[in-house]
């Protein structure tokens, strides 16, 4: 059986960002899931101050090396990304544009996160766009959470238990797209 490696990260620098709550829901659900060997990563060990192209312009430095690692290493990822004004934070932007060949044939799901009603939506079609010109391969199974200022205790838990059903059917798909496009890589 194969182990695969996926990155849960955390797409937003934010204080106070709700998101966090949602990151660390859907990490511990995959920890939950034999085959699956999954970190937490928080863009705030990663973040960027200015854009680091992938050509290297100005030198390697140590976040980018430790980015590099996580996604040669991972299989597939799951980025977890507010909506601020229908787009994702600029933070996020900075390190997805640190790499490029990295990413490619590499298989992505999306959680959104809004305060609102859409869960994030626009976030997450606007952010496939994006994937998809890193060669990346987002899959259909995103999953929303709406109204997240009440969707979590006080401490952290999640209150709507359906919401791991829908990371369970998310996660279904990316395994099957991890299987296909790893052995895919192989061939390449």
């Amino acid at each position: 059986m194969d182990i695969f490696n996926i990155p849960v990260v955390l797409g937003t620098a934010r204080q106070g960002r709700f998101s966090e709550y949602v990151a660390r829901f859907v990490h511990q659900k995959f920890t939950e899931h034999d085959g699956i060997d999954s970190k937490l990563i928080d863009i705030r060990d990663h973040t960027y101050t200015i854009t680091t192209p992938p050509w290297g312009v100005g030198g390697a430095n140590e976040k980018k090396t430790q980015w590099k690692e996580i996604i040669e290493n991972a299989d597939a990822l799951v980025i977890v990304t507010p909506e601020y004004n229908h787009g994702y934070p600029g933070e996020l932007k900075l390190l997805l544009d640190s790499l490029y060949d990295e990413y490619e044939k590499k298989p992505v799901a999306l959680c959104g996160v809004s305060a609102g009603g859409l869960g994030g939506a626009h976030v997450v079609e606007h952010l496939k766009q994006v994937l998809i010109e890193f060669k990346m391969v987002p899959i259909r199974n995103a999953v929303y959470f709406s109204n997240v200022k009440d969707l979590f205790t006080e401490n952290g838990t999640i209150k709507d238990a359906s919401y791991g059903e829908r990371i369970d059917e998310m996660l279904k798909e990316l395994l099957w797209y991890a299987q296909a496009l790893k052995d895919g890589r192989k061939n390449k």
